[in-house]
């Protein structure tokens, strides 16, 4: 990362009262920046906004998903880690459940958890069709679907819980079934 993106992660985390998670959150954005030359987790253009356009949109989300109620969350469509990665530093608490079925982007993922040792993250690399939903509280929606097509999707799959969804950038919000 080059040193004004440094200087930016650091503004980010203070802003959000979480500098304690700084060197782990490097170390996530220095991985997928490196697996990024070789699989497309992001955009080229977005390497130099990374921590505007992705970091910051996920942590926007921390309001709704640090609420106690929510304890078995997951993340569909994980590919590069956004929201699931960054949530899971802050909220060691937490079990996060990444769904990608793209096999290069799922080795991205493991390599992370491991790199890491994020103890709180479960991958698979499967279709979300596949996956019961009746285990979570929370399921995480930020660039899989749009808000129509997400909840028809869960409300097939008889989900009860709560959908936190992306209606635009920061602007997560809760939507029911």
């Amino acid at each position: 990362m080059e040193k004004d993106q440094i200087f930016q992660l650091k503004n980010i985390l203070k802003e959000f009262e979480k500098e304690e998670i700084f060197e782990d959150i490097l170390n996530y954005l220095n991985i997928l920046l490196k697996w990024n030359r070789s699989v497309n987790l992001i955009s080229k253009n977005d390497e130099k906004i990374i921590i505007e356009r992705h970091l910051k949109d996920s942590l926007v989300a921390l309001k709704i998903v640090q609420k106690d109620i929510y304890k078995s969350i997951i993340d569909i469509g994980s590919g590069n880690g956004f929201p699931a990665i960054p949530l899971s530093i802050v909220l060691k608490e937490k079990i996060f459940t990444l769904v990608e079925i793209k096999e290069k982007k799922f080795y991205f993922l493991k390599d992370v958890k491991e790199s890491l040792k994020l103890k709180n993250i479960i991958l698979k690399n499967d279709d979300v069709k596949k996956i019961d939903f009746s285990p979570f509280d929370l399921v995480l929606s930020r660039a899989f679907l749009n808000e129509k097509d997400i909840k028809e999707f869960l409300k097939k799959k008889n989900y009860k819980g709560d959908i936190v969804y992306w209606e635009k950038i920061y602007q997560p919000v809760i939507l029911k079934i």
